[in-house]
């Protein structure tokens, strides 16, 4: 239910939302997007560190990350931007409060990299259907198209977001720990958001100038 109402608030950034096929399927695209970058990239995470270094790990839900999701559609209504830059993660993964410093800091990039993994893939999945996709799709090759489109734009900027150096984000705990590791996992996650995020959400439908998006 909190996957689903937070979709229903993202749907609310395209101005053409509305009781209509086209919105059922963009809010069924965003559920499966925010399942596949909350949950399922919560459960791979902590099965991996669960395997490498024995650390306990619980899946929560987090109903106060609506309100960052409603703050996230209003700056992209007002913007005109899509998508918001400010994403709720409505399902996270919290470690254990007694792990040691070091492990929680191998939690966090293993969360990361699970997320920008599943959002690269997405895209090349998605680049795959597109190509092969006929010229009259279905209800249902669309869904797909989009909810992978959709897990590449949420799971790049989970990513992204979740790096800043924010008193309440994991980037400041990264950053605290490791300046040299917080700036390359950034500059991995900024890039990919920035050559894969962007350039759609402020129009474009590829990217034109590598160089630009880049910097």
């Amino acid at each position: 239910m909190l996957v689903l109402v937070t979709s229903i608030l993202f749907g609310f950034v395209d101005p053409n939302f509305g009781f209509d096929p086209t919105s059922v399927r963009l809010v069924l695209a965003l559920a499966i997007a925010l399942f596949i970058i909350t949950y399922v990239s919560s459960w791979i995470s902590g099965s991996i560190i669960k395997r490498a270094w024995g650390v306990q790990s619980t899946i929560e839900l987090q109903p106060s990350a609506l309100l960052f999701a409603l703050i996230g559609v209003v700056i992209a209504r007002l913007l005109e931007f899509s998508p918001g830059f400010l994403i709720g993660l409505v399902i996270g993964l919290e470690v254990a409060t007694n792990t040691a410093v070091h492990h929680r800091i191998r939690s966090i990039i293993v969360k990361l990299g699970v997320l920008v993994g599943l959002a690269i893939i997405a895209w090349i999945a998605y680049s795959t259907v597109v190509l092969n996709q006929s010229s009259e799709p279905t209800f249902f090759s669309q869904l797909l198209v989009d909810s992978l489109a959709s897990v590449t734009a949420e799971g790049l900027t989970a990513a992204f977001v979740s790096l800043l150096p924010l008193g309440f984000l994991e980037g400041r705990e990264l950053l605290t720990r490791s300046k040299k590791l917080w700036v390359g996992a950034f500059l991995a996650a900024g890039t990919a958001f920035s050559l894969l995020v962007l350039p759609t959400a402020a129009g474009d439908s590829e990217v034109r100038d590598v160089l630009t998006w880049t910097l």
